[in-house]
């Protein structure tokens, strides 16, 4: 489940980089256009088309990355709940989690850093070298760039959607850069999450070998 998450998610990131690429690029024909250089109709139509279909393969991807990333978020915490009974929250809340409006900008986060914490703590009490605070930092950083992430992408759409204000190419530009970084940051903050936390299962494994599934 790990693996295929990891995989899908540098496929996303690859894909990305040609989606934003070509929006740039269909950005700075339109801008020049503006201003009087000879950009032919049909190309400025290529390019859009083109960043159409890389759109709807990206958005595809999502699905499945964010499908594939709950599933192994729920085996996980699952896993957990096998070793330690007084977990803040019930299994179930590993899925519901997500979908729940304002729920879904504080409950994921910490979820997933309750597991940090309570593997931490079974490694320093079996005396393995690791630190306490181990992880918190990526886990901090993961949940932040997907709120300012989701955050941009509100506001941009809410502004094509109800032309709130009129955007500059330039503008265009500068705010897609930015949701780029902001969403590849994102992207591979996650996928650091993920494999330091399989580590840490792999090694949970070892201490309680016959407590978590894979």
């Amino acid at each position: 489940m790990a693996r295929n998450t990891i995989v899908f998610t540098w496929i996303i990131i690859i894909v990305s980089i040609l989606y934003f690429t070509f929006k740039l690029f269909y950005l700075n024909m339109i801008e020049a256009d503006n201003f009087g250089s000879r950009i032919y109709s049909i190309d400025i139509q290529f390019t859009k088309n083109i960043n159409l279909i890389l759109y709807l393969i990206l958005l595809s991807l999502a699905i499945i990355t964010i499908t594939l990333f709950i599933l192994w978020f729920n085996r996980a915490y699952k896993n957990m709940h096998q070793r330690i009974k007084m977990l803040t929250y019930n299994k179930s809340a590993s899925i519901y989690g997500w979908f729940i409006p304002f729920i879904n900008l504080y409950l994921p986060y910490k979820i997933m850093a309750e597991m940090n914490n309570k593997a931490n703590l079974i490694f320093v009490s079996n005396n393995y070298n690791l630190k306490p605070h181990d992880g918190e930092k990526i886990i901090k950083l993961w949940w932040i760039t997907g709120i300012y992430n989701i955050f941009f992408i509100l506001i941009y759409s809410l502004i094509h959607t109800y032309d709130i204000i009129d955007l500059s190419s330039l503008a265009e530009i500068i705010i897609n850069v930015l949701i780029f970084l902001i969403l590849n940051l994102y992207f591979i903050m996650m996928i650091r999450m993920i494999r330091m936390y399989e580590y840490k299962e792999r090694v949970l494994r070892d201490i309680y070998p016959n407590g978590f599934s894979i």
